[in-house]
């Protein structure tokens, strides 16, 4: 299968989350102006500890559950939210932040050098665990911390939910990561100054020193 329709599931699975947990975050946060901008990973980490708690292997009943709850909050607060330029302004800086990161990795995909190396073990050991916590593939006999390997385990979740080969879903991570790292400091950024172009300076500068 193409490595193009594993990159647009994920960013399809991504958005999903994010517009289910888009009334919760709404619901959680309400001092902020700007509360879209962190729906995404609030969706991701509520994904990734519930598989943690169910079984990485049911992540697609996870998703279906989160969908429902998110409505069912939608419904029953009878949230009034504004669908407005803001939340468009988010989803183009995710998916431009997303999509070309991931062009950037397809250039230089290989899985070496730095802590390359060690990431993949670790991932790799999540994503086969059958039980958490996932063996240590530095340490034989010994467990994962989970302190470790959360960020390891949303990847994870997110290959399992989309089909993708673990060496695929590696390179999809460092781009979602990527793209998550920008939205969310843009968010902070706009809720701190009240000022979009701040906003955009803050991302601005989340992107070049991450």
């Amino acid at each position: 299968m193409s490595n193009i329709f594993y990159l647009c599931e994920w960013w399809l699975a991504i958005f999903i989350l994010g517009a289910a947990t888009y009334p919760i975050s709404y619901r959680l946060f309400p001092a902020l102006k700007d509360r879209y901008g962190f729906s995404k990973i609030l969706g991701l980490s509520l994904f990734t500890y519930l598989s943690y708690l169910f079984s990485i292997d049911k992540t697609i009943i996870v998703f279906i559950v989160i969908i429902v709850f998110g409505f069912v909050v939608f419904q029953k607060l009878r949230l009034k939210l504004k669908l407005s330029l803001s939340c468009s302004f988010y989803e183009v800086l995710f998916a431009a932040c997303f999509f070309l990161f991931a062009l950037i990795r397809s250039f230089y995909s290989e899985i070496n050098g730095a802590e390359k190396f060690m990431d993949f073990a670790i991932l790799n050991a999540v994503f086969r665990a059958e039980s958490f916590p996932p063996l240590d593939p530095w340490l034989s006999g010994e467990h994962l911390d989970f302190y470790y390997y959360f960020g390891h385990l949303m990847v994870s979740s997110l290959a399992k939910l989309t089909g993708t080969p673990v060496e695929v879903a590696y390179n999809l991570g460092l781009s979602m990561f990527f793209a998550l790292a920008v939205t969310t400091a843009t968010s902070l950024g706009y809720n701190l100054t009240n000022r979009r172009r701040y906003a955009l300076l803050k991302a601005f500068f989340c992107g070049t020193f991450r």
